[in-house]
């Protein structure tokens, strides 16, 4: 399986990716969520269509490639910041991209996702809500599945929009 992420990291980096030219009505992404020693471990796993729909102002339509994701990662911390809170208490955590490897790409249902990788400042254990905001109003169809070793009681949660935080 690593052996697969690799060659299509590769491919995405050497050539880019084209997303299909359907119309994009329902999707789904994931939310992982994972205590660490330095704080929770996110990572966001979305296609390349909604990551294409929420950022229209700097992506073009016709193409995603490694170089234009890596000369951007200033504008896709950015976007994650705006659309994945992850609170304290009443806090808000700051979440940043993973310096040595801030994304990565794979094939799920012959869908290709990006996964963006993130560590959040919150202690594990003081981890009170995440929010999601800013993805219906572009997908308003979409589902993101969050999961994680810190969501208590509810080890699977669904957000969307008329749900779109989890409290424990």
């Amino acid at each position: 399986m690593n052996t697969l992420r690799l060659a299509l990291f590769c491919l995405v980096l050497l050539v880019g990716v084209t997303p299909a030219s359907q119309a994009h009505t329902f999707s789904t992404s994931f939310i992982n969520l994972k205590a660490r020693a330095d704080g929770i471990q996110v990572r966001w796993q979305l296609t390349f269509h909604d990551l294409l729909a929420l950022n229209q102002s700097w992506m073009p339509e016709d193409r995603i490639s490694g170089e234009l994701l890596n000369q951007n990662l200033d504008k896709l911390q950015h976007f994650a910041q705006r659309m994945v809170l992850v609170s304290s208490g009443e806090a808000t955590c700051e979440l940043k991209l993973n310096n040595g490897s801030p994304w990565s790409t794979i094939t799920f249902a012959r869908e290709q996702y990006i996964v963006l990788s993130m560590t959040s400042d919150c202690q594990p254990d003081s981890f009170s809500k995440l929010v999601v905001d800013g993805v219906w109003q572009e997908l308003p169809d979409h589902k993101i599945i969050v999961e994680g070793d810190v969501l208590g009681n509810v080890p699977r949660h669904v957000l969307d929009q008329n749900t779109p935080q989890f409290t424990p």
